[in-house]
């Protein structure tokens, strides 16, 4: 149960901008248990800090891991996935 929790805040989190300024001073990556889901908000994290929109390219060329982690667990796969799901079920408004 907790990894969907994860991974439904990570998706709301592609998909809706302004909740990752909203709750910015209590997001962090100690929020995430699983340490992929972990990578996935670095990822996120420095996009926003940036000024970047999210989008999966530039999500995946920020990931902070060697280029073999991120083939080895299919990080770019796991990206699409979560951004796709989109979660409307925990609506986070």
């Amino acid at each position: 149960m907790r990894e969907e929790i994860e991974e439904a805040l990570l998706s709301k989190l592609m998909n809706k901008k302004n909740l990752y300024y909203s709750f910015y001073n209590t997001l962090t990556v100690d929020l995430f248990s699983n340490d992929i889901y972990k990578e996935v908000f670095i990822s996120i994290d420095l996009l926003y800090q940036q000024g970047k929109t999210f989008d999966l390219i530039s999500a995946v060329e920020s990931c902070t891991r060697t280029k073999k982690w991120k083939k080895d667990v299919k990080f770019d796969y796991i990206l699409a996935k979560i951004f796709a799901s989109e979660s409307y079920h925990l609506d986070f408004q």
